[in-house]
């Protein structure tokens, strides 16, 4: 299993995950993508040094979709989330996904923190997210309004010594 960038062969698959209906309810913020638009966003990539998305593909065959946003190189800190598309859910793919995230941010990009948000209702990522290490900073109290309700915004994050410890004790060091 790999992460690699996203080509503009891999847009379709990107806006069909992004607008898949599990995938929305769940996100902070949401934007109708047409084809032109997915376009326009994949072209403002090419200079922009404080992104990244990648697709989680094994064999060619796409799994998921994985952003590294708001990259810090000065404080090394990033921003992270990924999406497993609909088919493959339930497979034990999202540890995969983070232990591919964390070599890339932490060994790669020589990250210190990797963080994320996530909303209050998102009971399965929240306890992916504890279950890969991450542990709730804070909260943005009722930040967001989604279906007819404000929820909290909780912010977490993973520093690079909390996985390096916890990497360790799972192989038995």
């Amino acid at each position: 299993m790999k992460l690699r960038l996203v080509d503009e062969q891999d847009l379709d698959f990107v806006r069909e995950l992004r607008q898949d209906p599990e995938v929305v309810k769940y996100l902070g913020s949401f934007i109708l993508l047409n084809q032109e638009k997915q376009i326009q966003w994949f072209k403002s990539l090419i200079n922009d040094k404080s992104k990244m998305y990648l697709i989680l593909e094994d064999d060619n065959e796409k799994f998921g979709y994985v952003r590294i946003t708001k990259i810090d190189y000065i404080h090394r800190s990033v921003c992270v989330g990924g999406d497993i598309h609909k088919d493959c859910r339930g497979k034990g793919l999202s540890s995969k996904m983070f232990e591919l995230i964390f070599d890339l941010c932490f060994n790669k990009m020589n990250m210190n923190r990797v963080w994320l948000f996530v909303l209050e209702t998102n009971e399965r990522a929240i306890h992916i997210y504890k279950k890969n290490g991450f542990v709730e900073e804070g909260r943005q109290r009722k930040a967001i309004y989604k279906d007819g309700k404000y929820l909290d915004y909780i912010m977490m994050s993973i520093l690079k010594d909390e996985y390096y410890n916890k990497k360790e004790i799972r192989n038995g060091k």
